[in-house]
């Protein structure tokens, strides 16, 4: 009788096991599938519009978790010297106003 006991463990150890894997294995998974998280800073630049991307930096939060704040500051100059040469006050006060916040 001895070795059928071993068995019988053995038996109860592996099915446990398969059970263990099969109940765990659906929550395995660590990442979301099909999701892409776009940065802040990629959104802010694929905006069209100062008064979109002004509304969205002010209404950003943690917008430097993935860009720096040289990244930020180096785009905005870029719209805001844009916003200079075609001489639209407007989007240079936004973008002024965006600056001084990122400094």
């Amino acid at each position: 009788m001895f070795p059928f006991t071993n068995m019988k463990k053995l038996l109860i150890k592996n099915i446990t096991v398969i059970l263990f894997c099969l109940v765990i294995a659906p929550f395995g998974s660590a990442q979301q599938k099909g999701k892409t998280v776009i940065s802040p800073f990629a959104e802010f630049q694929q905006l069209d519009s100062a008064e979109e991307r002004f509304n969205f930096f002010f209404n950003t939060t943690e917008r430097y978790t993935q860009n720096s704040t040289y990244d930020w500051l180096d785009e905005v100059n870029k719209y805001l010297n844009t916003a200079t040469q075609k001489q639209n006050v407007n989007e240079i006060v936004k973008y002024e106003l965006i600056r001084s916040r990122v400094y």
